[in-house]
């Protein structure tokens, strides 16, 4: 008889809600009008870390204040439970569990939905500028892993072609047909790395207001930029707020005639550093690391109770030559420095043997806890009193900020593709279930991939069609572990039961206290029983800009034109010249021109 199919099923949000834009084929000139753009301005009173070409003169800047329309609702649950019915079962295929009435439904960003994650094609920072105005989600976002070009070459910037990630600088056939990306990187990159650190600059402003009071920001740079953006970084978040520079292998050689470079790093920023959310992680270890860790403290408690230390052979290969049910174990010192003078520096007798505290120090604990520690097992006399911690104690190596082993992406589909656990480690150290990350350089999907996959919620946004296709693929055909819940009813938003590992010390076992429960945020209890699919989310686009005609700009600003005939001409346009977007200007101001 064969297995039954395990139940497919996917995290939603429940207690989170999002403001409703507009869906493509509702959005018109009346429904959802032009806005004015929207200003920012750089703080000029800031301590000037780094200067370059430009910056001074450029303390403002206008940013374009449009919806995000929805042109597609995925839900690949639905899909999936729409194909496993029979012919007469199935009905229309709707993704939208509710219609809306169609007074709120083209009242557009007044009423709130149920939350659907979102990946949206557009400028990151036209996104986020829409969330923070139109959206109001300043301070809602935890964590943002922001991704930019680590330079300003062309073609390590653009793949022309899903199928296809090879990119070659200078190569035609390797040219992206993206019109929008041509006059992205024109713009952008017209003064090179001065125009490129202008860039980062707006972004990391828009950024900062979008976090959460306890929120943090990752930047992934190489080496070419990593100290300038680092300084950047400084400037728009402050210095004190500056959490750590991480480096991470990324291969293990180099063909470089001088010292290899195999590493890149990222940069962690918290709004606030006195609040920021952190989540320690620990490396896991094998038990040849777990001697290594111990170093020439690591010894050996065999069945028989007997205590011994190691052989060579079993410090190099210890799941090899260590006996049957032996565990590792490391003496830890028992006392601390400073002599006492209520007793605790006096000599403790155990098994009729006499164990002087060292000059100038102190037992740990009182006589009392020394015995309940040896009444416990926990004590070791050789050479000296020391106490027992055993390897099943330890939840591994604390994490830190060099990541040693190589973090490359498998299976690349995207050229820029970042590999999972890079983005995994920093969304578990800085984020919750539930939480929402955003990703304002969306590549391959790996970020929303990996908030999918630890049930947080997310947005990802990229100027790339090509990026945008990979990751919408990428989504809707990926599976997950489904992670059991700590309070189902709430939904992922509750939790998720991960292991945790009870650490003792000398004091919780000599007093009877409570231990230390560390807990293991990289390793979740999995309900075998269930496969999960990716939950709801959104396609979005910006707008695309209308091109109004020179005839019907000349007409509509035929007033404007009789007084002031040089208005015309370069940046002296009316604003409702420019309206048609920076093409249209250049056109009606070349049009004016030729006619005079």
């Amino acid at each position: 008889m064969p297995k039954p199919a395990r139940p497919v099923e996917s995290y939603t949000h429940e207690n989170a809600e999002r403001l409703n834009n507009p869906p493509a084929g509702l959005a018109t000139a009346h429904t959802d009008p032009d806005v004015p753009a929207t200003a920012y301005t750089h703080d000029p009173h800031i301590d000037p870390f780094l200067s370059w070409a430009g910056k001074a003169d450029r303390l403002s800047f206008e940013v374009p204040t449009v919806s995000l329309h929805v042109h597609e609702t995925i839900d690949p649950r639905t899909i999936i439970e729409q194909v496993q019915k029979t012919p007469g079962e199935v009905g229309q295929l709707s993704m939208f569990d509710q219609p809306r009435p169609l007074r709120e439904a083209i009242d557009f960003y007044q009423h709130q939905d149920g939350w659907a994650n979102r990946m949206i094609a557009g400028d990151s920072l036209v996104v986020m500028n829409n969330l923070l105005q139109k959206e109001s989600m300043a301070g809602k976002v935890q964590m943002i892993y922001l991704d930019p070009p680590y330079g300003i070459k062309y073609g390590s910037n653009f793949q022309p072609f899903v199928n296809n990630r090879d990119v070659v600088d200078g190569k035609a056939g390797h040219l992206t047909a993206e019109p929008e990306q041509i006059q992205a990187f024109r713009d952008t990159w017209e003064m090179g790395i001065h125009s490129y650190l202008n860039h980062l600059r707006d972004r990391f402003l828009l950024a900062k207001e979008l976090l959460t009071e306890r929120g943090s920001i990752f930047v992934q740079m190489g080496k070419e930029n990593v100290l300038r953006v680092g300084l950047l970084l400084d400037e728009i978040f402050g210095a004190e707020n500056r959490v750590a520079m991480i480096t991470y292998a990324t291969s293990g050689g180099s063909s470089a005639n001088t010292l290899p470079e195999v590493a890149d790093y990222l940069l962690c920023y918290a709004r606030d550093r006195a609040q920021v959310k952190y989540r320690q992680l620990y490396e896991r270890l094998t038990r040849r690391e777990v001697v290594e860790l111990f170093n020439w403290g690591a010894n050996v408690e065999l069945p028989d109770g007997s205590v011994r230390g190691l052989t060579d052979d079993e410090r190099q290969a210890p799941d090899r030559y260590l006996p049957l049910g032996a565990r590792l174990y490391q003496r830890t010192d028992v006392s601390s420095q400073g002599w006492s003078t209520t007793g605790r520096s006096a000599p403790f007798v155990w098994n009729g043997v006499e164990y002087p505290c060292r000059p100038n120090s102190h037992w740990r604990v009182s006589h009392e806890g020394l015995e309940r520690l040896a009444a416990l097992g926990r004590l070791d006399g050789r050479g000296g009193l020391r106490w027992k911690r055993y390897e099943e104690e330890l939840p591994g190596r604390r994490l830190h900020n060099i990541w040693r082993a190589q973090s490359q992406a498998q299976k690349k589909q995207y050229v820029v593709q970042t590999a999972r656990k890079l983005i995994q480690r920093c969304m578990l150290m800085a984020t919750d279930p539930g939480d929402l990350v955003l990703d304002p350089t969306c590549g391959s999907g790996t970020t929303a991939f990996v908030a999918e996959q630890w049930g947080r919620r997310w947005i990802s946004c990229d100027t790339s069609r090509v990026a945008i296709a990979i990751a919408r693929k990428r989504l809707m055909t990926a599976h997950y572990d489904y992670y059991k819940l700590k309070r189902p009813n709430e939904g992922v938003d509750g939790g998720i039961v991960h292991k945790m590992v009870e650490s003792h010390s000398a004091k919780t076992l000599a007093y009877d206290l409570p231990p230390k429960v560390v807990t293991l945020y990289d390793q979740p209890y999995i309900d075998r029983k269930r496969a999960r699919v990716t939950g709801p989310f959104t396609i979005e686009a910006v707008p695309a800009p209308t091109v109004t005609s020179v005839a019907a700009v000349l007409e509509s600003q035929r007033g404007t034109l009789l007084r002031n005939p040089q208005a015309v001409i370069g940046r002296d346009l009316p604003q409702g010249m420019r309206t048609g977007g920076r093409n249209c200007s250049r056109l009606v101001s070349a049009g004016a021109k030729g006619s005079g």
